[in-house]
């Protein structure tokens, strides 16, 4: 397994195996040979690994130009085929960008949230803890369940607060109902700042 990590660039023999089953997918990039069809195929490669990166509207012209300049590559080496240890440097690239655009938008969120060190460690211990799936996601109703245990939401706040969500919450590509992070970060700062169903001073008679 070990070694096998080592050859496909750390990545898992799992992980290998789902990109083997996208690279299937450049068969017909390959036959057409075509810069535009190239492209939509890698776009939709990105949007199925990387939905977050795929939906960042601040990321778009970095992907942009890797999609690009990948298709030109792709499309210059159809007649000798596609390999896949090619597919697999662009499959690291999109998660380099993922993962600087992820840092970009948590310091962002940091600054623009105005939380303290203590209190983006304690949201962060939140987010982690209610991850059971380890996706890095949280869906709209575990988030209300957190928030039900400081302060019971009704038929009206959950309504309210889909409302809310759907004003800070990025969608990922087409999840409109799971958040990252930092979109976590600005609704807890959104919804402490208008004290949504008393949390606010719920949560300072319990601290």
């Amino acid at each position: 397994v070990r070694v096998s990590s080592r050859v496909h660039g750390g990545y898992s023999p799992r992980q290998v195996r789902e990109f083997h089953r996208l690279f299937d997918g450049s068969r017909a990039a390959e036959s057409s040979g075509c810069q535009q069809s190239s492209q939509s195929w890698l776009r939709a490669v990105c949007e199925e690994c990387f939905p977050r990166l795929a939906s960042s509207p601040c990321a778009q012209p970095q992907l942009e130009q890797l999609i690009a300049g990948t298709a030109k590559v792709l499309c210059a080496g159809a007649a000798a085929g596609i390999d896949f240890k090619d597919f697999l440097v662009f499959v690291r690239e999109l998660d380099h960008l993922s993962r600087q655009n992820m840092l970009s938008k948590e310091q962002k969120a940091v600054e623009l949230s105005q939380f303290t060190p203590k209190q983006i460690k304690a949201f962060r211990e939140i987010f982690i803890e209610a991850d059971d799936a380890g996706s890095s996601l949280l869906p709209f109703d575990k988030v209300g369940r957190l928030l039900h245990r400081i302060s019971p939401l009704g038929d009206a706040l959950v309504q309210e607060l889909r409302e809310v969500w759907q004003s800070i919450v990025t969608p990922l590509g087409h999840d409109l109902w799971s958040t990252d992070f930092p979109d976590f970060v600005m609704l807890m700062k959104h919804l402490l700042d208008v004290d949504f169903a008393s949390l606010r001073s719920r949560s300072a008679q319990d601290s």
